[in-house]
């Protein structure tokens, strides 16, 4: 049988087969119903929230949800050889929904979360917003997508019904019977407006899943103002101004009090509303539970720091705030003659104080995250623990505000929360006559009593019982007041670090701010993952700044671009709230020492730091009480400094007398090297200040950064800040410089008098060997790395580079230079080479720079360069020639020397040659006289010479 007619026959025997075969039995996805599907939140009962400020609602309750379609997916499948049929696959869902945000009347719909997806983001003002993402969640592949109209009302006393919900709500029951959800803020969810299906009544598309996504909105309502009230004062930024939100709860009648307008103490109000605009502490907050409208005001008063009382006098509701708005001589004075009973006093203890406050808050700026404002007293720190810092002692208060969404008011109250726990306040209860019959909470009176010691103490009325006309008397509780503290006669303790004060805010001193490109470690260290990252060349800013008066936090700004100037705006990435301290470099630090073979003269024990700008006690603040473990400093970089470029860790600090000392620094830790540095240097003690960018910068962009000093009012720096600015270097990607210098296979690195003729046999081969300890960028404690020789540096193609000069401050004449080598090369620099242009104990300056190859998201950096080379000064030294003058090397015949050796005074010289003249004449000649011979066999010649 030919082979064609065999293939022919084979064909047609597997068509048969296939036409004669069963087909295979697909079975059609089966669509879900409406019950099957777990909408975000659907209870009865459950409480309408009421907001104030800008806020997020979180799970809204869907109070109807119907318009229900669901729509198959079909996909073509391959039955046999030849026929095919289509089969369901599953099914898309379409769904209408209603859901009840909170009372009305908001303003703006701000932004839209589906899931953890931000979908929307403005400033709506009601009506239509679409989403159009049939991509979302994984689109087709994963669980749909998400298109749909939100039609919103944003809760006013005369809107009118939506026409989708009666299409379902009419259904019937007749028509127009749709209620309108007049003072409720709501969505109605539909068909996108743009296709057919919006003008059949069709739900919006949520994808393929009957899991729909949680939602989440957020929302903006104000209180309104006040008649009187400055125009724009009803509001603090995007929050709402608490005094205006205490009004309307006083007198609303729907939630509130329903108190009667005339009878509330509008100056009070207003005034109470003018300093809270004017210090910043704006009120935002959602009453998602049934409440009462005491529980409400509670809050407010807490928030504030101020009380809300029934004046006696006047009969009006009146608003009081803690504040030092008041002359203590002009208060009341409670003495012997008007105080009928000290019923209760107590002085406070420094134990029952607390040195830190934690200020709980969600964060506005990064999505309503938990975030946290802290306030420090050191001075009640170092009190807590017996009176000095290393016995120091934390005692921390953690307090939440769920009023508070901003950095900025969080730093305030907190503030303010720590001057109030951080010193151990006088409480008293006293029975007095009716002299003070006009007294309220919150006034301040000033006690004076000879038998406890007081002298006008300054208290604040927390409470009054005005008791009956028969009795005459008036009981009173107070609490010492934290403004006038100081002037009670036990005396107070030492001021706390930073010093309150309320002035405008500054420009951050150039010289006391820090703002460089940030090195790798402390990148990650601060949280960014840059495992698999495809743009890990970018580059973040390390920023640290000094603490200035009234200064309770700052905005950040940046901006980066390849061209020069930069075309882009700033962009406000983070507000900081930690500081650094700056200190005086005490005396030179003019060589290097090993940490591994540590000698005081080589700051390898000690550093000595002088004040200023900032005082031991601030610098102290900046550090752990007690000694930090190598560990701790190596992975954790706790204690970090700097000095020039120079980073370094240590154990703790210590002032004696009028110098700081930095006990057991490591010097040259991250991608720095050990510098030199001059008396007056600034060392920055980063401790507790140091801030990384959230914003980066590409490549070698440029960059420019600057801070905005916010006080304790919540004004910002609204004046020309201090700029810093530079151009990024790839420092992410940057490899390590080595971490020691050795000679002549020394173990002990950074050896100033290295010998030039320890090594070789001849007078030409006379050498020293440079060696070093390789660092691996990528190390994980950066202690061990100063002290271990890492060659895992291979991995990633390390070369390096050893050039050595003479008289670095003067001729700066080359004596050596290496070619780029793989770790684990010793370098070889000849006795011969130093002498070719300088003489032994010259001072000589090796620099040695690292260079690697590294891969990463595909991109790869060749040949990168370290930022700071390790450099190093010596004085080598030659026990053969020590004194001796090299006159020049490696001469042919009838060539003349370069150099000249001038006379100091009448003596025979010798002239040693490195080979011995075998033919010819070695000549010399004086004051450029005649050639003489001074050696014509051998290999040396004396010479007599006089003077001049």
């Amino acid at each position: 049988m030919g082979f064609f007619l065999f293939l022919g026959l084979l064909v047609i025997s597997i068509a048969l087969n296939e036409l004669l075969a069963p087909k295979p039995n697909f079975e059609d996805a089966v669509p879900s119903g409406l019950g099957d599907f777990n909408f975000p939140t659907a209870t009865e009962g459950r409480v309408v929230p009421l907001v104030f400020g800008r806020v997020a609602l979180n799970a809204p309750n869907v109070v109807w949800y119907g318009a229900f379609d669901a729509v198959p997916v079909t996909k073509k499948v391959r039955t046999t050889l030849f026929q095919s049929e289509r089969v369901t696959t599953g099914y898309q869902y379409y769904v209408g929904m209603q859901g009840a945000l909170c009372q009305g009347e908001v303003e703006s719909i701000h932004k839209i979360w589906i899931g953890d997806d931000l979908v929307y983001s403005g400033s709506a003002p009601g009506g239509e917003i679409d989403i159009d993402e049939p991509e979302y969640f994984g689109g087709s592949d994963g669980n749909g997508g998400f298109q749909g109209t939100f039609d919103f009302y944003l809760g006013s006393p005369t809107q009118t019904a939506d026409d989708f919900l009666a299409i379902y709500q009419d259904a019937g029951a007749g028509t127009n019977r749709t209620p309108a959800y007049r003072n409720i803020c709501y969505f109605v969810l539909r068909a996108l407006t743009s296709t057919a299906a919006a003008s059949a009544g069709v739900g919006a598309y949520v994808g393929n899943s009957t899991n729909i996504k949680p939602l989440k909105f957020e929302v903006s309502r104000y209180s309104a103002a006040m008649a009187g009230q400055p125009a724009g004062e009803h509001k603090i930024g995007d929050d709402c101004n608490p005094i205006n939100v205490l009004y309307e709860l006083l007198t609303d009648t729907r939630w509130g009090f329903g108190i009667n307008s005339g009878d509330v103490d509008l100056s009070s109000m207003l005034a109470a509303a003018h300093t809270c605009y004017t210090e910043g502490i704006g009120f935002s907050t959602v009453l998602a539970t049934a409440s009462d409208a005491a529980t409400v005001l509670i809050s407010i008063e807490k928030h504030i720091d101020g009380v809300v009382f029934l004046d006696k006098l006047t009969g009006l509701w009146r608003v009081k705030l803690a504040r030092a708005d008041y002359v203590l001589a002009d208060t009341p004075h409670l003495t012997v003659d008007n105080v009928i009973e000290v019923k209760e006093f107590s002085q406070g203890s420094w134990s029952d104080t607390v040195n830190r406050v934690d200020i709980k808050f969600s964060h506005r700026a990064s999505d309503y995250t938990t975030s946290y404002a802290t306030s420090n007293d050191s001075a009640n720190f170092i009190t807590q623990g017996g009176g000095t810092i290393s016995t120091g002692n934390r005692i921390t208060a953690e307090l939440s505000y769920s009023t508070v969404m901003t950095a900025s008011a969080a730093a305030i109250i907190a503030f303010r929360e720590l001057r109030t726990r951080s010193y151990p306040l006088a409480r008293g209860q006293f029975v007095i006559n009716r002299e003070m019959w006009d007294v309220n909470m919150g006034d301040v009176v000033r006690w004076t009593d000879s038998r406890y010691g007081y002298d006008q103490l300054a208290m604040r009325i927390t409470k009054v019982d005005y008791g009956d006309l028969i009795s005459n008397k008036i009981t009173i509780s107070c609490v010492q007041d934290v403004f006038q503290y100081g002037d009670a006669a036990f005396g107070a303790p030492p001021a706390t670090s930073w010093g309150a004060n309320y002035g405008s805010p500054i420009a951050y001193p150039p010289d006391e701010q820090l703002i460089i490109e940030a090195p790798r470690k402390l990148v990650l260290l601060s949280g960014v993952s840059l495992t698999g990252d495809p743009n890990i060349e970018r580059s973040r800013l390390l920023r640290a700044f000094r603490k200035q008066s009234g200064d309770t936090g700052h905005e950040n700004w940046m901006r980066s671009d390849p061209s020069t100037p930069i075309p882009i705006p700033y962009v406000n990435d983070s507000v900081g709230v930690e500081y650094c301290a700056i200190g005086t470099l005490a005396k030179d630090i003019n060589v290097l020492g090993d940490p591994g073979d540590q000698t005081n003269s080589d700051a390898t024990l000690t550093i000595n730091v002088t004040e200023g700008p900032s005082s031991f006690s601030q610098i102290q603040y900046c550090f752990n009480p007690s000694p930090v473990s190598e560990e701790a400093q190596g992975t954790e970089l706790l204690n970090l400094i700097m000095i020039g470029n120079e980073f370094l860790t240590c154990d703790y600090v210590a002032v004696v007398g009028s110098t700081l000392y930095i006990h057991g620094p490591k010097r040259g830790v991250l991608d720095s090297s050990q510098e030199y540095h001059t008396a007056g240097a600034d060392v920055f003690f980063l401790g507790l200040g140091l801030e990384i960018s959230t914003e980066s910068g590409t490549g070698t962009s440029y960059w420019q950064a600057y801070a905005r000093m916010q006080n304790y009012r919540g004004e910002t720096y609204g004046l020309s800040p201090t700029v810093a600015s530079g151009q990024f270097s790839r420092r992410m990607v940057k490899p390590y410089p080595a971490a020691g210098v050795l000679y002549n296979s020394s173990t002990k690195a950074y050896v100033t008098s290295p010998s030039i003729d320890g090594l070789g046999t001849s007078e030409n081969d006379r050498r020293m060997d440079v060696d070093f300890r390789a660092r691996l960028f990528l190390n994980s404690d950066e202690v061990v790395a100063l002290t271990t020789d890492d060659s895992s540096v291979s991995t990633y193609n390390t070369e390096y580079q050893l050039v050595v000069r003479a008289d670095p401050d003067g001729a700066n004449d080359l004596v050596y230079q290496s070619s780029w080598s793989a770790n684990g090369t010793t370098f070889p620099v000849l006795r011969t080479e130093f002498f070719d242009v300088a003489e032994a104990g010259t001072l000589c300056e090796a620099t040695l720079t690292s260079r690697h190859t590294y891969t990463t998201g595909g991109s790869t950096y060749t040949n990168v360069e370290c930022l700071y080379p390790l450099v190093h000064r010596s004085t080598p030294t030659s026990a053969t020639y020590s004194g001796k003058y090299y006159m020049g090397g490696g001469l042919a015949i009838n060539e003349a020397t370069p150099n000249v050796y001038e006379v100091a005074s009448t003596a025979t010289h010798r002239l040693v040659a490195a080979t011995a003249v075998t033919s010819g004449a070695l000549q010399y000649r004086v004051n450029a006289g005649a050639w003489a011979d001074l050696i014509t066999s051998g290999t040396t010649g004396d010479v007599l010479l006089n003077a001049g």
